[in-house]
């Protein structure tokens, strides 16, 4: 009987231990993640950011870091939109990524800007080759038209396609419009908005840039203006090239020849010339009768100032522009050469910085959020009565509790992660509190199993004895 009472009183000792080692742990495990939520909860709302796999708090780095994240996640995003676009290969990718940041180095727009403006070119239709010629001379005409860059990438892309000019050409497009803004009564917006309209007529009929912009460069010294400038003037081409029966007379009668030998039109500064020398004598009256008869009463007043501005002076501008190449840079230097521009230029040396800083930890914080994300995705297939039960207690029948123990080990885990809710906050917590947590996770748990089945062998061994003891004594 004493060997029965000894056996049972062994065995009711090693319960009771096992019961009181589950409470202490669910204890410790729910104090551990009380702490994790509130220090969480500080992180937060500070921006700080804390290394949880070794519980040393980081906060005076925490809001550089994050704004850094948030830059290099912002240029990575950019450069997928361009690629997505552009369908570029990964190594034309890599290229316009190299190209950006080094934009970004030299110029005052950020390699983020300079990200952009590659999507912009991207969605005019270049690819990824014409988008990286084109690239330095459109951030010129931005910088010397004080221009965003969406505006910009739209004027280039518009003289470039409506002229027919290969991505290389965009530097000298460029150089011309900003050419004509720094000597005309007129801005790089202007320009571009009155070339846009001139542009598909003007090279249908064989003049080119240089010539269609110092038209527009005598029409903005006149007062005529962006699509003031470039619309009516556009469609009086085509009356040229086609004239109506009543014009056609008109243009016999004066002896005008509009085109060569060979069928093409003259340039502009030439048949300007035909013009002055077929109505010389005439009184302005006269003139303007004679213009609306040819080109129409919406357009006469164009030509009218190509008249007065005189073939002479067209074909030196013409010239200037052709020999223009370096107007944009000099513009933008010009444009920004004080305090301010040594301040842009400082904050997109800065942005720089922060790319470079963020490039090598941005993939391991995706694999880290990718994690984190499996932890939460378990958590969220759980059927509610579970998930009930993990939250409400961590003591459970000896059957489950090593199953249940885990769920509620990473539960604990998943309430500090969620204290990172903001998407920077969560790339940052990647690299510190997703880590942490999975490693309490999961060390925790391998500990709770280890332990738990130590008790469970152990109880099942005090019971087999109490049963053998119980045997021997009947």
């Amino acid at each position: 009987m004493n060997k029965t009472q000894n056996a049972l009183t062994q065995t009711t000792n090693k319960i009771q231990k096992m019961e009181a080692e589950i409470k202490r742990t669910s204890s410790s495990l729910y104090k551990m993640g009380q702490r994790m939520n509130t220090v969480g909860n500080k992180m937060r709302s500070t921006g700080a950011s804390v290394a949880m796999t070794t519980g040393v708090a980081f906060a005076g780095l925490a809001l550089p870091l994050k704004d850094a994240v948030q830059v290099g996640m912002d240029f990575e995003k950019q450069m997928s939109k361009v690629q997505a676009i552009s369908g570029g290969t990964a190594q034309e990718i890599k290229k316009l990524e190299k190209q950006a940041m080094d934009l970004g180095a030299t110029s005052v727009f950020t390699a983020s800007q300079a990200a952009d403006a590659q999507s912009f070119l991207a969605m005019a239709g270049f690819k990824a080759n014409d988008i990286y010629a084109a690239m330095p001379g459109m951030l010129n005409l931005a910088a010397a038209g004080q221009l965003d860059l969406a505006a910009a990438a739209d004027i280039s892309s518009n003289m470039m396609q409506a002229f027919a000019l290969k991505a290389e050409e965009a530097g000298h497009a460029s150089d011309v419009i900003a050419y004509g803004a720094a000597n005309a009564n007129t801005n790089v917006e202007q320009m571009g908005e009155a070339m846009k309209f001139l542009g598909p007529n003007a090279n249908s009929l064989g003049w080119g840039l240089e010539e269609s912009a110092a038209a527009v460069m005598a029409f903005g010294d006149a007062g005529l203006q962006g699509s003031i400038a470039g619309q009516a003037f556009g469609t009086s081409l085509i009356r040229l090239a086609t004239p109506a029966k009543k014009a056609q007379k008109e243009i016999d009668r004066l002896g005008f020849a509009f085109f060569d030998a060979a069928g093409d039109m003259k340039s502009m500064p030439e048949v300007v010339a035909e013009m002055e020398k077929g109505m010389k004598g005439m009184t302005k009256e006269q003139q303007a009768a004679t213009l609306k008869t040819i080109v129409g009463a919406e357009s006469y007043k164009h030509w009218a100032i190509l008249l007065q501005k005189g073939s002479k002076a067209l074909k030196e501008n013409t010239k200037a522009l052709k020999e223009s190449d370096g107007a944009a840079q000099d513009m933008a230097d010009t444009m920004l050469d004080n305090a301010r521009g040594s301040i842009v230029a400082f904050n997109s040396a800065v942005e720089g910085a922060k790319i470079k800083l963020t490039k090598g930890l941005l993939p391991a914080f995706g694999d880290m959020a990718e994690k984190g994300a499996d932890i939460v995705s378990m958590f969220n297939k759980m059927d509610s009565a579970t998930a009930q039960t993990v939250a409400k207690t961590a003591l459970f029948a000896t059957g489950v509790l090593g199953a249940t123990t885990a769920v509620a080990t990473l539960t604990m885990g998943i309430g500090a992660l969620l204290a990172f809710t903001g998407p920077v906050g969560l790339a940052i917590v990647g690299g510190t509190a997703l880590l942490g947590g999975i490693a309490v996770a999961t060390y925790a748990y391998n500990e709770q199993l280890k332990n738990q089945k130590k008790r469970q062998e152990e109880a099942k061994e005090s019971a087999l004895l109490y049963g053998e003891g119980v045997s021997k004594a009947t």
